[in-house]
């Protein structure tokens, strides 16, 4: 079996995986979406994983990630979820710097009228470079639009950027996050 031929068994596999475990997972099963973390891979770094699962959660769902290192960039599309690290900021990174779209380039995005049951807790947040919003890339950190208002609470929010506004944080269009107990430090 070449290179190719491996990688499209292995794509197959997690495909059939993600169905299954998609197919039975109720709603409270999600208080420990950490074993699937380990399930699919025990190295130390996921990329764009957490998109897959946010899509299929529901209103009101739990997600608590394990200590790792995340390649991330994650929109909470509008969903009442609460998104919580197992130990804390200096555990849990989500690594913002490898978007798979160059123009959603923010660490984590509130842009689809999340209220206050959309939590944020418990991680470090870095190497966010803005989504783009006009002209100009905007909200390395975390960006807030179209009247989004979470809770973010407990996180550091570091060596993230933007062209003009919000290298670490963005609140526009009457978005009005409750931001609490975070560190924002280094984000031009």
């Amino acid at each position: 079996m070449n290179g190719v031929d491996d990688l499209l068994s292995r794509i197959a596999d997690l495909e059939s995986f993600f169905d299954a475990f998609f197919s039975k997972v109720h709603q409270t099963d999600f208080d420990h979406i950490a074993n699937l973390f380990q399930v699919i891979d025990g190295s130390h770094e996921f990329h764009h994983f957490l998109g897959l699962v946010f899509s299929q959660l529901q209103l009101a769902d739990f997600c608590q990630i394990i200590n790792k290192v995340l390649v991330e960039n994650i929109d909470f599309l509008g969903k009442a979820i609460t998104v919580t690290s197992e130990q804390g900021p200096g555990f849990t990174i989500v690594d913002g710097g490898q978007p798979v779209n160059p123009d959603f380039g923010s660490v984590v995005s509130f842009m689809n009228g999340e209220g206050p049951d959309s939590v944020l807790e418990g991680f470090e947040l870095t190497k966010g470079s803005g989504n783009l919003i006009g002209v100009y890339l905007r909200g390395g950190g975390i960006c807030c639009t179209n009247s989004s208002s979470p809770t973010i609470m407990n996180n550091i929010i570091i060596g993230n950027s933007a062209d003009i506004q919000g290298g670490g944080v963005l609140c526009l269009n009457s978005s009005s996050p409750t931001i609490e107990n975070n560190t924002i430090n280094n984000n031009p």
